[in-house]
């Protein structure tokens, strides 16, 4: 028997090993130290304009301008000068995406969405649903 052969493959597949989970540990490192995700800044945004009556009832009637008054909302709400936003009011069962894409963004862009409704008297047929979705990112 050859044990020397033996030796040197258990040795060249340690080696690999010993290689592969450095470089494992050496990437998660890195992912771990980019900086934390902006979702959690959202959702409180989402849930204040779901909790505004005026907001929740102009999001249904005319989702243009509620997406120019969700933009003021916004505006006065969001006082971190490096954050980029935006807001789309589409339809539930449309893909809300953001176009143009920003440019001037440093790393990812985040988004939430949350389902508004109106509830108008008994009758559920007249039930009407709009998406809101708030895109943030660091400029």
């Amino acid at each position: 028997m050859n044990n020397r052969g033996i030796a040197r493959v258990i040795e060249a597949t340690v080696a690999v090993l010993v290689i592969f989970s450095v470089l494992f540990i050496l990437s998660s490192q890195s992912v771990g130290n980019d900086a934390p995700s902006l979702n959690s800044e959202i959702t409180p945004l989402l849930e204040e304009i779901s909790k505004d009556e005026t907001l929740r009832t102009l999001i249904i009637d005319s989702p243009n301008q509620s997406e120019v008054e969700i933009r003021t909302f916004l505006e006065e709400t969001i006082t971190r000068p490096d954050l980029g936003y935006a807001v789309k009011v589409c339809g539930a069962s449309e893909i809300c995406a953001l176009t143009p894409f920003p440019e001037t963004r440093d790393g990812n862009v985040y988004s939430e969405e949350r389902i508004i409704s109106t509830y108008l008297g008994n009758n559920l047929d007249s039930l009407e649903f709009k998406k809101v979705k708030i895109f943030l990112w660091r400029k």
